[in-house]
């Protein structure tokens, strides 16, 4: 879609949030980055987004790493963060964003809690995880604590780090899923500088964590925290996960998936094969189901920052080039992007850093099983593939073997045996049944 302003100006400083209604319709949550430090809400509203509305006294800290977190159910949305005086607050709304509670605190005061992630569980109660760490930052614990009564009150936080090796990274922030009575933790792990990606799991709705697996296995060697957490989704069984990791030089976004029953890493590839050594992507966030999967994320290959988005409509198994969000005709940066979905659509806000000017789009997925339909601008019949114009495209079988490739407005398409295939175009990627 056209991209849509949500708000511009000193109060749109930094790092938006998006969340959807019952009926699709976005909210959208943002930091301002002042003295002190406010937080700002607006819902979308036919076709135009509302005045922007002060969530009562926030003050939560932000940057373009980390700030505040949202997840949403229907209706039910929750909003938390870190106040600058270093507690970790929510924010509930059973209207769609429409009306927010008063900030709740979340941790009970020991030691310092920061850098919060929040997720609804299946019974929609909360469960918020957050780093401890002590006055000198030499230890270090990811910990969740989960609420029973609709985020009224919360219980004691336990360690989802204490069965892994070391301590974790001390300003990376996790990431906690869950379903059912299965809650995971993911984290950035620190031993001896080598700084993976771990998944520590809870079988008893977070009472205690007593697996663990590393989900990278990249072995990053950095002296220093990267400031770089995760992102994820849990799915019947199944991990959907977005990170960065420099291991391979530059700083690249990888996706993961995991299989939570086996405590196996299925699939572990990087979001874009094309990346030049000079490009340094950031900020990877993930959203979908089981078969449609969405990652966004921020990086220079024009130069200036601009946002991407890459998807994958069979679950993790062939991904599609990567996709401008952004206008990269424009002269400036654009940053922080956050991706929701539901019901075969991705809803996108990002920022443009010099105007401070926050944007919403959407792209829809439109159905592809049929072989007679035209999608994606692509023609498709038992004998040719009609491109709109001339196009890069790669073909592959099921296996994956890449077939042809090439430069063409049309592909001839009639030897080929029955069966399914892979087309991949600059900007889409299609499965299809050859009759």
């Amino acid at each position: 879609s056209q991209p849509i302003e949500v708000a511009s100006g000193v109060s749109a400083s930094l790092r938006p949030r998006i969340a959807l209604d019952n009926q699709d319709n976005p909210i959208v949550i943002f930091a301002q980055n002042a003295n002190p430090s406010k937080l700002y809400k607006t819902n979308l509203n036919n076709n135009v987004f509302e005045p922007i509305v002060i969530l009562n006294s926030a003050s939560p800290i932000t940057n373009s790493a980390y700030g505040p977190e949202i997840s949403f159910i229907d209706d039910l949305i929750y909003v938390c963060y870190e106040d600058e005086n270093e507690g970790i607050f929510l924010l509930k709304s059973s209207d769609g964003g429409v009306n927010f509670s008063d900030s709740i605190r979340v941790d009970n005061i020991n030691n310092f809690a920061i850098l919060p992630n929040i997720d609804i569980k299946t019974d929609l109660n909360p469960v918020v995880s957050f780093t401890r760490i002590n006055s000198n930052w030499s230890q270090v614990s990811q910990v969740v604590s989960n609420s029973v009564d609709g985020g009224q009150t919360f219980l004691p936080d336990v360690s989802a780090s204490v069965i892994t090796p070391n301590q974790p990274c001390e300003c990376c922030f996790s990431k906690v899923v869950s379903e059912g009575n299965i809650q995971v933790s993911i984290f950035r792990n620190n031993e001896n500088n080598i700084r993976n990606f771990y998944a520590s799991v809870s079988y008893d709705g977070g009472q205690s964590f007593i697996d663990y697996l590393e989900i990278d296995l990249l072995d990053w060697n950095i002296n220093a925290c990267p400031d770089a957490g995760a992102d994820a989704y849990l799915k019947n069984g199944k991990l959907f996960i977005s990170y960065r990791s420099g291991s391979l030089g530059s700083n690249r976004v990888f996706v993961a998936r995991v299989d939570i029953n086996s405590l196996s890493v299925e699939q572990v590839t990087p979001v874009d094969e094309s990346l030049s050594s000079t490009m340094s992507q950031k900020y990877p966030d993930i959203a979908g189901d089981e078969n449609n999967v969405g990652v966004v994320w921020m990086d220079n290959r024009s130069m200036l920052n601009d946002c991407f988005f890459s998807y994958s409509i069979d679950g993790f198994d062939s991904w599609s080039t990567p996709v401008y969000i952004s206008d990269s005709s424009l002269m400036v940066n654009f940053v922080e992007p956050d991706v929701a979905y539901r019901n075969n659509k991705f809803h996108f806000v990002y920022r443009n850093q010099n105007q401070n000017i926050i944007l919403y789009r959407t792209a829809e997925l439109v159905n592809t099983s049929s072989i007679n339909e035209v999608v994606f601008n692509l023609e498709i019949s038992d004998s040719k593939i009609k491109f709109h114009g001339s196009m890069n495209y790669q073909l592959f079988d099921v296996s994956g073997k890449l077939l042809h490739n090439g430069f063409e407005n049309t592909l001839d398409i009639s030897r080929l045996s029955k069966g399914f295939y892979i087309l991949k175009t600059p900007n889409s990627v299609h499965k299809f049944v050859k009759e």
